[in-house]
């Protein structure tokens, strides 16, 4: 059995994980990979339509921040997902990387995740955005926010951007400086609409 499954079935939960994690336990490097993080951080938030809160945590790792993300249910904590972001890694990453925002419901929040990418003159941000249902995370909506460098054929060089808005409850807007796609929640999945 995996390490941090073992662990979870011992009964591990996140604050003390994310204690092990600060004081540099060796019972957090079994579990994790990581010996110690200089930076760790625990949320809570409802992601799901039960009761007890959901947990998060984000912790930095060897040239990568990752985070776990536990589901609380009758026999405990269990890890309903893990991330990582590790791509020409800078640590200015970690404060972006997790976000839980009620993007398509009210009082439930919706993981948020921002991986980096890219590859000659473009940096790319992979957005995901989760549900939790049943006990799993489940993608509801994958995008992409960049910057990239483009010559135009006068010559010049020219950046181009292209963010993540949330506008309003159960909307979200791709706005690039010459494109924009609109998605609206339709229940269970979010729907192409025209741009506000």
């Amino acid at each position: 059995m995996p390490a941090l499954l073992l662990a979870l079935a011992l009964g591990v939960d996140p604050p003390a994980l994310a204690e092990w994690l600060r004081k540099g336990d060796s019972r957090a490097e079994r579990i994790t990979g990581v010996a110690k993080s200089a930076d760790v951080r625990l949320f809570f938030a409802q992601l799901d339509d039960d009761e007890p809160e959901e947990a998060v945590l984000r912790y930095d790792g060897d040239q990568k921040v990752e985070a776990l993300v536990f589901d609380r249910t009758a026999a405990g904590w269990v890890v309903a997902g893990k991330f990582s972001d590790w791509w020409n890694y800078k640590p200015e990453y970690r404060d972006g990387f997790i976000e839980l925002r009620a993007v398509t419901r009210a009082g439930r929040a919706e993981l948020i995740v921002r991986t980096h990418s890219g590859g000659t003159e473009e940096d790319a941000i992979d957005i995901e955005i989760f549900q939790l249902r049943a006990g799993k995370l489940v993608a509801v909506l994958k995008g992409n926010e960049y910057t990239s460098k483009m010559e135009h054929p006068s010559g010049k060089v020219v950046t181009a951007v292209t963010r993540f808005e949330y506008p309003a409850a159960g909307v979200v807007v791709m706005r690039g400086a010459i494109n924009c796609r609109a998605m609206r929640w339709a229940g269970e999945v979010f729907v192409e609409s025209p741009c506000p």
